[in-house]
């Protein structure tokens, strides 16, 4: 041992260290080894307790541990050997364990396949170029999740992976788990033939149900499909496949879908929309436009519907049949839905109190927790009367869970707002929820009221939610009136209240006055 001594902490130890060089030479089972060991605790002050290295001898591993005892100047060095046998088990144990972390690195723990790791070092090889790249998920499958639990949930996953193994990968397919309910899949350019449609083999398997213990579930899928190229890295390949999957689930589901540029353009675009929407509420670029809607025997103006526009800096005037959808898919719909109520509450509070507004209601925006809150708050805020305000919701609310729609709508009610049910006959509706539902009139919509004196079935529909409205107690408002014959032929069926081009469009809050004070007795014309 030689070297210089300084001070150093070590292992909570104030210590004065020498610099050491040793060799060493032990004997173990007959043979002799020499193991040349140079540290350098001083400089490198180690938090270590222990020091353990691999040697070679003659091609066979042996393991070296070096036992440290409190560091100070003339104390004793260990130098502690294992006999070959418990060595060997030891780094069999700890070669197990190394593949094991490697093994679960690239591999999912729930169904054993590949994951999102291992499918990008595939890619990135450039082994599968010119081949297939498919992803796909579960249609619907939190609703599984939700029904029958997350362990009925892990078990399908767990049985369509096997499925989808045992038909796919003795073909060379690659099958991985992305993650949730996302798999892809990696079909090699040597197993393509001209006529292969690898995802309509896909989804050739979906078309029975499977079975999870006693339990049949029949789940849909939709594939994104994209081609293999050297120039694309995994990222852009995976972005790829995931665009056509987007589109192949717009689609309704069940179906697939492959990429080309038009389709990358439009997701663009719509990129670019979604961005420039999350921003256009904080920059106070909606506005509320106002259609009246009238009392049809008096031709008074009994409200108005409140209208959303979108004043956007680089689009110009943006309708909501432009961005309706994508609030509601990004949730961006909730804040809006706020401000609207916000915003038509505090303007009709300066109308006649005969006049009240109604406020169109997305179906994510009712079911989000605080909607209520929202609810009671605009009106406080505003001092609206909570009898002025008559929420639109729309039949697409009574596909899902009926009875907590009926039970919030009678909270709604409860606190003396009105509720319409908006566009009925265009969506899913079932003449039994009329009863049921607690609704105070019901609209019908512009499209069968435009064609109804030329179409002997649109003129028959209308003429039937009429007389089923009335006969339930429910007052019918017709949309869409744009002719003096439509209003005089609604008339005589009987309807409450009109709106329409006759009457008005939509105009801003500045110039309703005019359209809400009484109309002298006199009816619109055609003028």
């Amino acid at each position: 041992m030689s070297g210089r001594t300084s001070e150093r902490t070590f292992l909570g130890f104030r210590l004065r260290t020498p610099r050491l060089y040793l060799l060493f030479g032990a004997a173990f089972g007959g043979s002799f080894v020499v193991l040349g060991v140079m540290i350098s605790l001083a400089e490198r002050g180690l938090p270590v307790t222990a020091l353990t290295t691999e040697a070679m001898f003659v091609g066979n591993p042996l393991l070296w541990i070096i036992a440290l005892s409190p560091l100070v100047q003339g104390a004793s060095f260990y130098l502690v050997g294992r006999s070959r046998a418990s060595l060997e088990d030891e780094l069999a144990a700890r070669r197990a364990a190394e593949a094991e972390m490697r093994h679960r690195a690239f591999h999912d723990d729930l169904t054993g396949l590949p994951n999102r790791a291992f499918l990008f070092d595939v890619l990135d090889g450039g082994t599968a170029c010119a081949g297939v790249l498919m992803m796909f998920d579960l249609d619907k499958f939190k609703n599984v999740n939700d029904t029958l639990g997350h362990v009925v949930g892990d078990a399908l996953l767990k049985e369509i992976a096997g499925e989808l193994r045992r038909v796919f990968e003795w073909r060379g397919w690659l099958l991985h788990r992305l993650g949730g309910d996302e798999f892809a899949m990696i079909v090699p350019p040597d197993t393509l033939t001209p006529d292969s449609e690898p995802a309509s083999e896909v989804g050739a398997l979906f078309e029975r149900p499977f079975m999870v213990g006693d339990a049949a579930i029949q789940i849909g899928v939709s594939v994104g499909v994209c081609r293999i190229t050297e120039d694309l890295s995994s990222r852009e390949l995976l972005r790829r496949a995931d665009v056509a999957l987007y589109v192949a689930k717009a689609r309704t589901g069940n179906s697939w879908v492959r990429f080309d540029d038009e389709m990358d353009a439009a997701m663009r675009r719509r990129s670019d929309l979604e961005r420039d929407l999350a921003r256009a509420l904080e920059a106070g670029e909606f506005v509320l436009h106002y259609q009246p809607i009238y009392d049809i025997a008096s031709e008074r103006a009994v409200g108005c519907e409140a209208l959303i526009r979108w004043r956007s800096p680089s689009r110009g005037l943006v309708t909501p049949i432009e961005f309706i959808d994508i609030a509601e898919e990004t949730g961006l719909i909730v804040d809006i839905g706020r401000w609207v109520l916000n915003e038509a509450c505090g303007v009709a509070a300066g109308w006649p109190r005969s006049v009240g507004v109604a406020v169109n209601v997305s179906p994510v925006q009712f079911r989000n927790w605080a909607f209520l809150s929202d609810l009671g708050r605009a009106l406080s805020a505003s001092g609206l009367a909570a009898e002025r305000l008559t929420l639109e919701i729309t039949e697409s609310l009574l596909i899902d869970d009926i009875e907590e729609t009926v039970r919030m709508l009678e909270r709604i009610r409860a606190l003396g707002i009105k509720v319409s049910l908006d566009d009925f006959g265009t969506g899913y509706s079932n003449l039994g929820y009329l009863q049921r539902i607690p609704v105070d009139r019901i609209k019908v919509d512009a499209s069968f009221v435009r064609r109804m004196l030329e179409n002997e079935a649109d003129a028959q529909i209308v003429a039937a939610v009429v007389r089923l409205s009335r006969g339930i107690g429910k007052r019918v408002t017709i949309e869409g009136i744009e002719r003096v014959e439509q209003l005089e032929h609604v008339r005589a069926l009987g309807a409450d209240e009109a709106q329409g081009f006759l009457f008005s469009p939509g105009v801003p809050a500045d110039e309703l006055a005019a359209l809400l004070a009484p109309r002298a007795g006199s009816r619109p014309s055609s003028a």
